[in-house]
């Protein structure tokens, strides 16, 4: 089944074969790697073909995957090194006021007063918390804790959130 980027979410990207029947090291994006557990389908690649995943083991800090009908080194050449995607319907509903990173990113800022003045680039975690990336209308880029210092509301299903910051 072939997906469009907008349902799918990049979970890592496949790396060296890891033995001799099939199997796979995943260079994971995942927050945890036993999160892998909960999918039983990835879609791989530019094309997002649907791979069902039959075993999943670790080794030290890598995710091993054996995928269903690659059961060698050869069946699997031809997707070493491309990327994993999961379903966006694949994650967990999240509670009230906690968002995915791909939620944001794009929504309009607007100001206190309702202006439009910029998008939101991108979402980052450095380690030592989100920072929220604004491109302002004049094209000017900056970027912001996320707290609730800086966004003040995010009215997500409307696509804009609300800051309080004033362009330098």
């Amino acid at each position: 089944m072939k997906k469009t980027n907008k349902e799918m979410i990049l979970i890592g990207v496949l790396g060296k074969p890891s033995g001799l029947k099939g199997k796979i090291l995943i260079n994971s994006f995942l927050e945890n790697s036993k999160r892998f557990k909960e999918f039983d389908n990835v879609f791989i690649g530019d094309e997002k073909i649907e791979y069902l995943i039959e075993e999943i083991t670790y080794k030290k800090n890598k995710v091993v995957l054996k995928f269903h009908n690659l059961d060698n080194i050869k069946s699997i050449e031809e997707i070493i090194g491309k990327e994993i995607f999961i379903d966006k319907n694949q994650l967990p509903k999240l509670k009230k006021n906690n968002w995915y990173h791909y939620d944001i990113v794009g929504l309009e800022v607007k100001d206190k007063n309702d202006n439009n003045i910029g998008k939101v680039l991108a979402l980052y975690n450095f380690g030592a918390g989100d920072i929220i990336e604004i491109k302002y209308i004049s094209n000017k880029t900056e970027m912001f804790p996320f707290t609730k210092d800086f966004v003040k509301e995010i009215k997500n299903s409307e696509g804009y959130l609300i800051m309080e910051i004033e362009e330098k």
